[in-house]
């Protein structure tokens, strides 16, 4: 079937690296892909238009509604007189206050489609202020939903009040392409931890996220703040990412002289082996949504230190494929991250249970054909009730 594929943050071309590009990506690849018998489906970009505002600008929310006003009708002409190949159903990645679907409810109420959400997420305190038609327009949206699939267990209590009595919430375990790591697996025999294969005494820790202002400078802050605490062993941390925030980290990372290496934005191959010459993964996750980089992190046989967040703890285990700090707090994180590094045995039996666990919970295999399995359901049911009004 034809799938109509939207990201209102960030479409799955832009040129700017994110995790939100990379679920993106991920949703297109599992939709495409069919798995356990399930056949793959043909996925097309619905629209490259960003509706998100984060400056609480009115006006420049008025413009983005107005162009999305414009993008449906567009859609729906297209589709109507041909022009492109009518979709089956629509799938939103995304959509809360600051980037609300404000095209894929129009059109799916116009052509008579199933509208599938993945990834809404509701506020009730913005209900009001800056973004109140944001929020808004995502509640609507919700309510237009057929189906919602939540990747965030925090999102489910508001976006459940939100939907229609007979739409349909269904979690969705995040996930990511394994196979990357395969080959890195292979040569380590599964990772018998990086440590032994040097001479140095140093643990290398590894932390993996763009530069940019608010929570991710904060989690990088409270990442320095933690490791000036640790004594119980050497370490050297690797920051891999880039972006507006780099030379303002650079200096406050300073302090620490050689113990930090800068390695900037890394892709592929080269990202793989930084995680190979790892020992240990280490993010605070500052209001972290999810933080697909544990789940790297964990398909490379990491073991993690990080802040905990609901959504972070549906990917790392607690005292299983990682150690947990309570949110915000250094001390808490530099004790968790000084324990582990000061024990090898430790980062062995966590890492090897965090890459099974990626493995078996959150691989792109599975995803595909959960995935599949709720679309061709949705479409199936939307047929046959299609079907039933006409001969009635």
């Amino acid at each position: 079937m034809n799938i109509a594929f939207y990201a209102p943050l960030k479409s799955p071309r832009s040129d700017t690296p994110s995790g939100d590009r990379e679920i993106a990506r991920l949703l297109w690849r599992a939709l495409s892909a069919g798995q356990a018998g399930v056949g793959g489906h043909e996925v097309t970009l619905a629209s490259d238009l960003r509706t998100f505002e984060g400056a609480g600008d009115a006006h420049a929310q008025q413009k983005i509604k107005v162009d999305a006003a414009r993008a449906a009708e567009d859609f729906i002409a297209n589709v109507r007189r041909g022009g492109r190949a009518a979709p089956a159903l629509w799938f939103t990645y995304h959509t809360y206050h600051k980037a609300p679907d404000l095209i894929g409810p129009a059109v799916t109420a116009a052509l008579g489609i199933p509208y599938v959400i993945v990834e809404a997420s509701i506020s009730p305190k913005q209900a009001s202020g800056s973004w109140a038609a944001g929020h808004a327009a995502t509640v609507d949206a919700v309510r237009s939903a057929d189906c919602v699939i939540g990747l965030n267990p925090r999102d489910a209590k508001e976006v459940r009040k939100a939907m229609r009595s007979d739409a349909t919430y269904l979690p969705l375990a995040p996930f990511i392409d394994t196979s990357r790591f395969d080959a890195l697996a292979a040569a380590t025999r599964g990772r018998p931890h990086a440590l032994a294969h040097r001479h140095d005494d140093a643990v290398r820790v590894l932390t993996v996220a763009m530069m940019r202002e608010g929570d991710k400078y904060a989690s990088y802050m409270m990442l320095r703040d933690a490791l000036l605490l640790c004594r119980e062993r050497a370490w050297h941390l690797t920051i891999v990412g880039d972006g507006a925030m780099r030379f303002a980290l650079e200096a406050a990372f300073a302090s620490l002289g050689d113990q930090v290496t800068f390695a900037g934005a890394l892709n592929g191959a080269d990202l793989v082996a930084a995680y190979g010459a790892a020992d240990v993964f280490a993010w605070p996750a500052c209001n972290e949504a999810l933080g697909m980089v544990f789940l790297e992190a964990g398909a490379a046989g990491l073991p993690v230190v990080a802040g905990h967040t609901d959504g972070v703890a549906s990917i790392v285990k607690a005292d299983e494929t990682g150690l947990f700090a309570p949110a915000g707090s250094v001390d808490a994180f530099a004790s968790a991250l000084d324990r582990l590094i000061a024990d090898e045995a430790l980062m062995r039996r966590l890492g090897h249970a965090a890459r099974r666990h990626v493995l078996y919970k959150h691989g792109l295999p599975a995803a595909s054909a959960r995935l599949c399995e709720i679309v061709t359901g949705l479409v199936s049911n939307s047929t046959a009730g299609r079907r039933d009004r006409y001969t009635a």
